[in-house]
């Protein structure tokens, strides 16, 4: 008599060797909770501690330029009026948040707080779910102090968003892939065949939109499913199956796609051809990030093949430098403990971040492998796992040692992560670079201090200039049509170059020397708030010279970060600007300025600088032809110091290094030991017997 057929019982993901030792409470109540209580009051604890750092001084430093891209719209009420148009979730968000609390800096960038955040308990659930609870636990200690992922989770920009978004596809997605469990079959055949369960596909696709929504390099979750099943194809090749169940496996499906894709990858004219099909704004522009241009990819291969790659690794570096190279060391331990769910980790952190590095290489920016970060995180934690797991094995009796090994794991990870960095980067209340540039370049210039107090001399029917529109239009609240941008030149990221701005001659603007001066012509009063983009090529050198010439310098309002000056056609100016550089212990040196002494004999000569706001004698020091001179610069007119006055040094040929011909001259801010925080303006310069 035939026995009948028993269904095989499936071995649970974790080894023997994997399960979880206790974490040691001493007495109390807490000693009567069960194992998976005491993980999440540690994952509770962590996401507070989490949000506390992340909340302290938040508002403190300016909205950055790519900040209003999604707080103007969410602020007016039209979220779907972003510049990015797969970013829509955070300004819905925001909108939603200033309708309930007001529309500040801070609530702007609390939303990316929330995420921020959520990513701790987020990354404790993918790590548990695929590997194991201390796996979870010990990257989320990571996440907690990581100074590389706190600092962009306090800017309104949807980069936290998209970590968290990425570790939600990461937790759903490997229900479709079949990482952690057998396929579950329905009634319709054809789909079993393809291992396709319409419920996970349905929770994958709510997903994949969300995470679409958060950031379009969610896009990379694509190439790293079809890596996946590239690797699950050859490995099934070995298996005892038909030659047709193995060449029609929804393995072999995806593997086909995949090879066909980066087939046409290299096929300069199937982009063309793509284009011209999807000939629309939106729909083109995905092609062009899907199918980036051959000959733009070698020629950036030519100039410096692993030049990307070099920055995305120094921010893991930076951010981890005791404990980076354990990530991609755990990376290849997780394929061999955990199989499918190692070379599942493996593939949705290693495939976008080589795409991104020799394919995909523009944009190129630190901040668009947060969605890494944690998961080079969980390769960390999984070195530190294995060191339980080792424990466990090899000592099986004694049961306190792994609970001990627990507690020191966590402790080493707490000293060894970036909180100290963290914690001051939060605290200390510093505009400018705040940051290591390996982790976000961005500059930090102190807008909204200056908009505060020009705010109450601002009248309604003045014209505010400003080579960033978005300050005065968020800080002071000003009239769109009244803030005009004050840049001649744009960047086309098309030919990869610089070139003019659009002349219009009918709508008022600055975008040339001639609109320039017919808007000074027709209005009694205009502003300018000029930051660096002053002095670099944005700005036509004719424009800037008008405006130091034409306009009265506001000494009082600027600071090292923003000028501001002030053209009103019914206040005489008091002085003529020829030049203009403000100092500070930031920004210690004017510009070089060259004057041609063509008959010199050794006679002495006389410096004369025009300058506001120095305090005390030999505050300014003289460069001459790169050599710094010791030759004081004081006041002599007499006046209070700090107010305009023309300051006097004399000096001789033979002394001064000063050369017949052409000379190059800076005037450098010597603070020396008088602590104070300085802003000495420099109208003019001259020299002479």
């Amino acid at each position: 008599m035939k026995q009948p057929k028993t269904k095989s019982v499936q071995k649970p993901l974790q080894t023997e060797r994997a399960k979880q030792q206790e974490i040691p409470v001493s007495g109390g109540f807490l000693s009567n909770l069960k194992w998976p209580d005491r993980y999440w009051l540690m994952i509770i604890f962590l996401s507070i501690v989490g949000m506390i750092i992340r909340c302290i001084n938040l508002d403190y430093l300016t909205l950055w330029v790519d900040e209003h891209v999604f707080v103007l719209p969410a602020r007016e009420g039209t979220p779907f009026q972003v510049y990015d148009p797969s970013g829509y979730v955070l300004p819905i968000l925001q909108y939603i948040f200033f309708e309930i609390f007001g529309c500040t800096p801070f609530v702007a960038r609390f939303v990316s707080v929330l995420f921020g955040v959520g990513c701790i308990p987020m990354v404790y659930l993918v790590g548990k779910k695929y590997f194991s609870k201390n796996v979870g636990l010990f990257a989320a200690v990571l996440v907690t102090f990581s100074l590389y992922l706190v600092f962009w989770s306090r800017i309104a920009r949807n980069y936290a968003i998209f970590a968290f978004a990425f570790l939600v596809l990461m937790y759903y997605l490997g229900d479709c892939l079949g990482v952690q469990k057998r396929f579950v079959e329905g009634k319709n055949k054809i789909l079993n065949y393809f291992k396709i369960n319409l419920k996970q596909i349905a929770i994958f696709f709510v997903v994949m939109l969300f995470a679409v929504q958060s950031h379009s390099l969610a896009i990379m979750a694509g190439f790293a499913i079809a890596f996946y099943h590239f690797v699950m194809f050859f490995v099934n090749l070995s298996k005892k199956q038909s030659v047709v169940k193995k060449i029609l496996s929804v393995n072999a499906v995806i593997t086909y796609g995949f090879l066909l894709y980066f087939l046409l990858l290299f096929m300069p004219w199937f982009q063309g051809i793509a284009n011209q099909i999807l000939a629309t704004e939106v729909l083109g522009g995905v092609i062009a990030k899907v199918f980036p241009t051959p000959e733009r990819i070698l020629f950036l291969w030519k100039e410096d093949p692993f030049s990307v790659f070099k920055i995305y690794l120094d921010v893991f570096k930076t951010d981890l430098p005791w404990l980076w190279w354990l990530g991609f060391g755990g990376l290849f331990l997780g394929m061999y403990r955990y199989r499918k769910a190692g070379l599942y980790l493996f593939a949705l952190f290693a495939v976008p971040l080589l795409l991104m590095s020799f394919i995909f290489r523009e944009p190129v920016l630190p901040r668009y492998v947060i969605f890494l970060s944690p998961l080079l995180m969980l390769g960390i934690a999984m070195v530190f796992d294995e060191l339980i797991i080792q424990i466990r094995q090899r000592l099986p009796n004694n049961k306190r040692l792994p609970k001990i090994a627990i507690v020191t794991c966590l402790i080493a990870l707490f000293v060894l992560s970036p909180y100290q960095q963290s914690w001051t980067m939060v605290k200390t209340k510093k505009h400018g670079q705040v940051m290591p540039p390996e982790l976000s370049r961005w500059y930090f210039a102190d807008w909204q201090s200056v908009l505060k107090s020009a705010k109450r001399e601002i009248l309604p029917d003045d014209i505010l200039l400003a080579t960033i529109t978005s300050y005065p239009v968020f800080y002071i609240n000003t009239d769109v049509a009244n803030t005009l941008l004050f840049r001649q030149m744009r960047y086309n990221a098309k030919i990869y170059a610089y070139e003019p701005q659009d002349v219009d001659t009918v709508t008022p603007n600055a975008h040339s020397l001639q609109a320039l001066q017919k808007l000074f012509n027709e209005n009694d009063r205009v502003w300018l708030f000029a930051d660096y983009y002053f002095r670099n090529v944005m700005t036509d050198p004719l424009c800037r010279d008008f405006i130091i010439r034409n306009t009265t310098f506001r000494y009082d309002l600027s600071n090292q970060f923003v000028k501001v000056f002030l053209y009103d056609k019914n206040q005489p100016r008091l002085h003529q600007n020829y030049i203009l550089d403000l100092l500070s212990p930031d920004s210690p040196a004017t510009q070089e300025y060259t004057i041609n002494i063509p008959n010199l004999s050794n006679q002495q000569l006389r410096i004369l600088v025009d300058a506001e706001g120095m305090m005390y004698d030999n505050e300014l020091c003289i460069e001459i032809n790169g050599t710094v001179t010791g030759f004081q610069i004081n006041n002599t007119e007499g006046l209070q110091m700090g107010q305009r006055q023309t300051l006097i040094a004399n000096v001789t040929p033979a002394s001064s290094g000063l050369q017949q011909g052409e000379n190059k001259f800076r005037l450098f801010y010597n603070q020396g030991n008088m602590p104070r925080n300085a802003k000495i303006a420099v109208y003019n310069f001259q020299i002479g017997f």
